[in-house]
C-alpha cells in the first residue's frame, strides 16, 4: 500500500466481487526521535496510513454509493486525540483518518453508505513490534472488531475499552500543551 500505483492491482483482484464492507485497517507506526528516522519510511507511513484509505474509499465508496449500500470503517486510534511526541507522524496520520471518517459519514449519509471511525488504543497485534514501541494494556483483537461491526451505521466514532474512552474524555478537558508534555514523558520512558 505504500506504492503509489497500488489501486489497479486491488481493483483487478476484486473485480468479480461486490465489495460491501471496506475496512481501512492497513497502517503502521514509527516510534523514536523524528530526526533519527529515515524520511522514506516516514513518507511510506503517510502513503499507507493516509493516502491508501483515501484512494480506496474513493474507488469502493463510489461503487457502494451507486448500489445505495455498504460500509466503510477507518481504523484510526486514540492517538488521533493527542499530539504524541516520538510518534508524531503516526498520531497525525490517525487524526487524518478520524477526520476523514467523520466528514465522510456526514457526506455519504444519503448514499446508503455507513462510515465509522474506529479509535482503539493498544491492541494485541504486530503493531508494536513493527513500530518499535512497547505494548501496554493491549486489548485482544476480537472485542475491537466486534465493537466496530456493532457500531457501524449507529455511531460516527467508536472507541473500544472503557479505559480508552476515559482517556479520550480526559484529553478533551486537558490543555493541549499539557497533553503533549505528559505524552512525551510517557513515550520517552516506553522507548528506553
Amino acid at each position: 500500500m505504500s506504492r503509489l500505483d497500488f489501486l489497479p492491482e486491488i481493483i483487478a483482484a476484486t473485480k468479480e466481487l461486490e465489495v460491501g464492507l471496506l475496512v481501512n485497517n492497513a497502517g503502521f507506526g514509527i516510534a523514536g526521535k523524528f530526526l533519527d528516522h529515515d524520511m522514506e519510511r516516514e513518507l511510506a507511513l503517510l502513503a499507507v496510513n493516509c493516502r491508501a484509505p483515501l484512494v480506496l474509499t474513493h474507488a469502493f465508496g463510489r461503487e457502494m454509493a451507486r448500489r445505495n449500500k455498504g460500509g466503510i470503517i477507518f481504523v484510526s486510534s486514540v492517538s488521533a486525540y493527542i499530539a504524541t511526541p516520538f510518534e508524531a507522524t503516526y498520531s497525525a496520520s490517525k487524526v487524518f483518518e478520524l477526520f476523514l471518517a467523520e466528514a465522510f459519514g456526514y457526506e455519504f449519509r444519503e448514499t446508503g453508505v455507513q462510515v465509522l471511525a474506529l479509535c482503539p488504543g493498544s491492541t494485541a497485534t504486530e503493531f508494536h513490534e513493527i513500530s518499535g514501541s512497547s505494548e501496554v494494556a493491549a486489548m485482544p483483537v476480537q472485542p475491537v472488531v466486534k465493537l466496530a461491526l456493532d457500531k457501524l451505521g449507529r455511531k460516527p466514532v467508536a472507541i473500544p475499552g472503557w479505559h480508552n474512552r476515559l482517556l479520550v474524555y480526559t484529553l478533551k478537558m486537558t490543555p493541549r500543551r499539557l497533553q503533549s508534555l505528559l505524552a512525551g514523558k510517557v513515550m520517552a520512558k516506553l522507548l528506553r
